[in-house]
């Protein structure tokens, strides 16, 4: 981990691997599941592509929907992995769907 931001209701990571790549990843609590459902809809309505849209994906009984698509975002095309967790949005950002997934695979065996 290379830097670490955190507010009263979100926190954001950066992680680098050895090759220079950085994978992003933040969370952003709201005060109720209707406000968390709107504002995944509306990080899902920025998305350029969308690759899968899973309801309680299998293997995550904690995750009530999730994304996986790429984003424009000021640093350029990023993959995401968008994840609505009850009052919580989770979101995953990295340069490549490979690393995204990866990342997603370290961070599961870590929690």
């Amino acid at each position: 981990m290379v830097s670490v931001a955190d507010g009263v209701n979100n926190w954001s990571q950066r992680w680098q691997t050895v090759l220079g790549f950085s994978v992003t990843e933040n969370m952003v609590s709201y005060t109720s599941e209707d406000e968390a459902r709107h504002a995944f809809e509306e990080e899902i309505a920025r998305a350029e592509t969308i690759f899968e849209r899973t309801k309680q994906p299998a293997g995550l009984p904690y995750v009530d929907e999730q994304v996986v698509g790429t984003f424009i975002l000021s640093t350029g095309r990023r993959y995401s992995i968008l994840r609505l967790q009850k009052r919580h949005v989770y979101q995953t950002f990295a340069p490549s769907l490979r690393y995204a997934l990866a990342f997603d695979q370290f961070r599961d065996r870590n929690r």
